[in-house]
């Protein structure tokens, strides 16, 4: 008996487990059918009101004309100017419920997408900026107006950045130039002392001397080169020198010999032409 009682529990037990499985699925579900639903709803209602707006536009030339030129920004006249003004604040304010609409079922993909067409739509109607500056405030969401602005806002040009880099550059440099006056005031002055005449002396004594020990190891190739040309030069200087004496010592030999020689043959003449008397008794 107790057996049965304890199946029957464990029956009821497993039973119980899975209703409650089932309605955990079913509620989950539910949940994601709503959420498609609610999607696929405000997609709808999105078109339904678009297409509200531009039927406006098309049974009513005149209408149309008005949005066009407020859009384009031209002057409209009084009555022109408050019309665009309500077909401006329908459509911002429609805008805007989309985006809100998305927010609330968390359909971020349809949230961005509302923003993204109101940003195109301002950008491409100047007439549309006023307006939504104006109406802003009241029918748009902090997150909204921020994403907008930033949008609108033109991007700073490049070249006041490139010119504060060239002015920070040069900063140091025009700080250093300031400096540097200051500096060279500040260093002392230095005396240059000129030697005197013993000293010069001394110094041309040792730099002679310097000279003469280390010519042979500071001969560079072309101060031998002139060395070896002024040599060659000098050999045959010499030679014509030794070979000019020994011309000269040839010539006073010879003029020797010939002087000599007019000697002897004048004393053989005296002696030719003397008495031989004279000559016997010499």
């Amino acid at each position: 008996m107790n057996t049965i009682v304890t199946i029957i529990e464990l029956v009821e037990l497993a039973a119980l487990i899975t209703l409650v499985i089932y309605l955990i699925r079913l509620t989950r579900d539910n949940n994601e059918l709503r959420d498609k639903l609610n999607k696929s709803e405000l997609v709808d209602r999105n078109l339904d009101e678009l297409n509200e707006f531009n039927g406006a536009m098309v049974s009513d030339p005149d209408i149309a004309r008005i949005w066009q030129d407020g859009c384009d920004g031209y002057r409209l006249n009084d009555i022109d100017c408050s019309r665009f003004s309500l077909l401006a604040s329908q459509y911002l304010s429609m805008m805007s419920n989309q985006k809100q609409r998305a927010d609330s079922i968390e359909d971020w993909a349809q949230a961005e997408a509302a923003t993204g067409r109101l940003i195109e739509a301002l950008m491409s109607s100047p007439g549309l900026i006023a307006a939504w500056d104006t109406l802003a405030g009241k029918i748009a969401s902090p997150e909204l107006r921020a994403a907008v602005n930033q949008a609108l806002t033109p991007p700073e040009p490049e070249e006041s950045a490139a010119e504060e880099e060239t002015t920070e550059a040069q900063a140091p440099a025009a700080v250093a130039e300031e400096s540097a006056p200051a500096v060279a005031e500040e260093s002392p002055s230095v005396e240059v002392v000129e030697p005197g005449p013993a000293v010069a002396e001394s110094q041309d004594e040792v730099t002679t001397e310097t000279v003469a020990k280390t010519g042979d190891l500071t001969e560079t190739p072309a101060t031998a080169n002139n060395r070896e040309q002024a040599t060659d030069e000098a050999e045959p200087t010499s030679d014509r020198e030794t070979q000019e004496d020994i011309r000269i010592a040839a010539a006073t030999a010879a003029e020797k010999d010939t002087a000599s020689k007019q000697a002897d043959t004048s004393v053989a003449m005296v002696d030719d032409n003397a008495d031989p008397a004279i000559v016997k008794a010499t």
